[in-house]
């Protein structure tokens, strides 16, 4: 028993065993973390490009209609004019 504990308390075999049981698994963790960051940012990069063009052809849209607007709008007070 006396051989077991002496070679337990190694430090060698306590190292050893925090570096097995903390550090190998904390690096593999963070190293999924980072890989998991990395295609979540493709994802947030396409979806605001997405959002962006829509963003655009709303605008777009709405400039058509303002100018359809304001060209009835000028017809009208003509129109009015000439009453």
């Amino acid at each position: 028993m006396d051989k077991v504990e002496k070679k337990r308390n190694n430090p060698e075999v306590i190292i050893k065993d925090l570096v097995s049981s903390f550090l190998i698994p904390d690096v593999e963790r963070k190293k999924v973390e980072r890989e998991v960051q990395f295609k979540e940012r493709r994802f947030l990069e396409a979806a605001r490009k997405t959002i962006k063009q829509a963003e655009q052809q709303a605008g777009v849209r709405l400039d058509g209609e303002n100018m359809l607007n304001y060209a009835a709008n000028d017809a009208d007070e003509e129109e009015k004019k000439q009453d």
